[in-house]
C-alpha cells in the first residue's frame, strides 16, 4: 500500500512537500523458528471459514552467534480482508477489521512502555515486583484492537536470544497473540546499549524486508519514522528517540530546572538535536492532515518531568526532546503526545502544546514521582502555564473508542485513588 516512511533526512532544510493523505496500515508477519528449519505457512483466515496458506520468507539474522533462530516474515496488506493469522503452534492473531483505513477505527488501545526487568541487584526478576506477565495478562483480558509498546524490552539481561525470550517473548505471549502490536524503539535498544541487535531482528519495521544493523559508522543510528492510518479518523506517527540522551555538566544542569528552549543552547550536543529537530519536521509534515486526529508514539517525553534531589526537573532524555520540539516550532499538532523512558504513569498538560502522556509503569521498577509544583524562575517555565500529574503504580493505558474520539484510562495493577483522575478528564473532555 501507500508507504509514509521517512528514513532520517540528511543535509540542511526541511524534507521536500510529500503528499501524505493517505498512509495505509499493513500487518507484518514474524515468527521465530529454530536453524535450520525453513519458514514455515501460516494459514490467513477469512469470514466464512475461508482460508490461504502464506509462504513466509527468510529475514535475514546478521548475528547468529547471539541469534541462533530463523525470523520469518511476510506482508498482509492493508486490502487483504483476512480476520486472524493462525500459526503452526496453533496459536493465532486476529486481524480486527476495527483496522482497516475506511471504518471507525479500533474499539480499543493498550498502551505501555518499559517492561523489561533490570535484574536481581535490583529487582526480583522472579517474583511480583517484576509484574509484566500479569500485567501483559491483564491488558489480553480487555481484548484490544490494538498494542502499542513505547520501549524498553530488556535491561541488562543481554544482547542475545535467552534475554529477549525470558525477558520478553515469554511473559508478553498472551498479548501478543491477543492483537497487533506496534514496537517503539527505547534507549535500552539502541545501539550501544543493551540489546538493539535483538530489536531490529525482531521489531524494526522497513518497507525492503532488510534487517538493519549496528555496524554502521553511525553511532547514533535511528530507524525511519513512520506513520500509519488507524481509521479514516485517526493517524499513529511513530519516531525513534533513542539516542535522545545528554551528558550535562552542573552547570548546564542547572538550565533543566527551567527548561531548554532551542538546539543552540545544548553545546557539543548540538548537532544531535538538530537531528531531532529534522524528525519533527517530517512528524509536523505526517500530522498535516485536519481531518485526522494525529497520536504520536516516540520512547522519550518531549515534556516530562522527574524528580531530583526533591526537586521537579527536566530529565536529560527530555532536554534534548523538548529543544528540538521547540526549534521546530510545532504547534498542537500532532494531537497527542505517547512516551515511556520515565518509569511511572505522568500527564503534562503544556500552554500551547499537545497534552503528553508517558507510561512508563509495564513492569522496571518504578521512579519516584516528582513534585507536583514546578519552579518556573526561568526559561520555558517562567512563560507558560504547565499542569502535571503522577501515579507511582505499575499499569497500562487504555483508550477505549467513543462516539466523539477516545475515553482514556490509566489501569494500574494495584488498586487505590487514581492521582491522574482530574487531569485524565481534562484529557478526555477534548479527545
Amino acid at each position: 500500500g501507500k508507504q509514509c516512511w521517512l528514513p532520517p533526512s540528511v543535509g540542511d532544510g526541511k524534507r521536500t512537500e510529500q503528499n501524505f493523505s493517505d498512509c495505509d496500515l499493513d500487518f507484518l508477519v514474524r515468527v521465530v523458528v529454530p536453524p535450520p528449519a525453513t519458514c514455515p505457512s501460516v494459514e490467513i483466515r477469512y469470514a466464512g471459514d475461508n482460508i490461504r496458506k502464506l509462504v513466509l520468507r527468510k529475514r535475514g539474522n546478521p548475528n547468529l552467534d547471539q541469534y541462533p533462530i530463523q525470523v520469518c516474515e511476510e506482508i498482509i496488506t492493508h486490502r487483504d480482508s483476512a480476520i486472524a493469522v493462525r500459526f503452526p503452534d496453533g496459536g493465532s492473531i486476529p486481524l480486527p477489521d476495527a483496522l482497516r483505513t475506511e471504518t471507525e477505527g479500533p474499539r480499543s488501545v493498550a498502551i505501555f512502555g518499559d517492561s523489561g526487568c533490570r535484574d536481581d541487584r535490583e529487582q526480583d526478576c522472579v517474583g511480583l515486583k517484576w509484574p509484566f506477565k500479569s500485567l501483559a495478562g491483564d491488558m489480553a483480558g480487555k481484548g484490544p484492537d490494538l498494542v502499542i509498546h513505547l520501549g524498553d524490552y530488556i535491561y541488562g539481561g543481554g544482547d542475545h536470544w535467552s534475554a529477549w525470550f525470558h525477558e520478553f517473548f515469554r511473559p508478553a505471549r498472551k498479548l501478543l497473540e491477543a492483537a497487533p502490536w506496534v514496537m517503539v524503539r527505547g534507549n535500552h535498544e539502541s545501539c550501544g546499549d543493551d540489546a538493539p541487535r535483538g530489536w531490529l531482528l525482531f521489531f524494526d519495521y522497513r518497507p525492503d524486508g532488510k534487517t538493519d544493523t549496528c555496524a554502521s559508522t553511525d553511532k547514533n543510528h535511528l530507524v525511519a519514522t513512520y506513520a500509519i492510518d488507524l481509521s479514516n479518523k485517526l493517524r499513529l506517527i511513530v519516531a525513534d528517540s533513542s539516542k535522545s540522551f545528554l551528558k550535562l555538566n552542573k552547570k548546564m544542569k542547572k538550565k533543566l530546572v527551567g527548561g531548554i528552549e532551542n538546539c543552540n543552547q545544548l553545546g557539543g550536543f548540538e548537532v544531535m538535536c538538530v537531528r531531532y529537530k529534522k524528525i519533527f519536521d517530517d512528524v509536523e509534515l505526517l500530522a498535516k492532515d485536519k481531518n485526522r486526529k494525529t497520536w504520536f508514539a516516540t520512547h522519550v517525553p518531549v515534556f516530562g518531568v522527574e524528580e531530583d534531589d526533591k526537586e521537579a526537573v527536566f530529565p536529560e532524555t527530555t532536554a534534548m526532546m523538548m529543544a528540538a520540539w521547540r526549534t521546530a516550532k510545532i504547534g498542537k499538532k500532532p494531537d497527542l503526545l505517547f512516551s515511556g523512558d520515565r518509569h511511572l504513569f505522568q500527564i503534562a498538560e503544556v500552554d500551547g502544546k499537545p497534552f503528553q502522556i508517558t507510561v512508563g509503569s509495564g513492569g522496571v521498577n518504578l521512579d519516584p514521582a516528582p513534585p507536583d509544583e514546578m519552579d518556573k524562575r526561568e526559561g520555558p517555565l517562567a512563560k507558560e502555564e504547565w499542569n502535571v500529574c503522577n501515579d507511582e503504580r505499575f499499569g497500562y493505558l487504555l483508550a477505549a473508542r467513543m462516539k466523539d474520539g477516545f475515553s482514556f484510562s490509566f489501569n494500574p495493577l494495584m488498586m487505590g485513588d487514581g492521582k491522574c483522575a482530574g487531569m485524565l478528564g481534562m484529557l478526555n473532555k477534548g479527545n
